[in-house]
């Protein structure tokens, strides 16, 4: 695996890990990472998000900007600010708003980030 690579992969890990403790930028960069996972799985289990999610994701998107989440930045947004994002995406995350067949249960926080520290072992 390129350097690049597994530095993008530890810092997804070390986002995915982070505990919020008040920064709402945290909760917001994890749920946005599972969305985009369960958007990009091969088809035909692709999870098609709901309107209400696409536009949860494209705000969260914008809102993130070029912050840098902790651990890896000091990037922090007002909790109250990113509630309602982060409850649209982890209601899409954890099944509610798709048909449960076509969600990859590996893509919730505690999967992705047991799967990409297994990747990074060897490193």
């Amino acid at each position: 695996m390129p350097a690049s690579a597994a530095r993008l992969m530890s810092g997804v890990v070390a986002a995915l890990c982070a505990a919020p403790a008040g920064n709402g930028l945290v909760p917001l960069a994890q749920e946005l990472i599972a969305a985009k996972l369960n958007r990009l799985q091969p088809s035909p289990r692709a999870a098609v998000a709901p309107a209400s999610v696409a536009d949860a994701m494209a705000q969260a998107d914008a809102l993130i900007g070029g912050l840098l989440v902790p651990p890896l930045g000091a990037g922090s947004l007002p909790a109250g600010s990113t509630s309602t994002l982060v409850g649209d995406m982890a209601a899409f995350n954890g099944g509610e708003l798709a048909p449960l067949a076509f969600l990859n249960p590996l893509w919730h926080k505690s999967a992705v980030v047991q799967s990409l520290s297994a990747s990074l072992s060897p490193l």
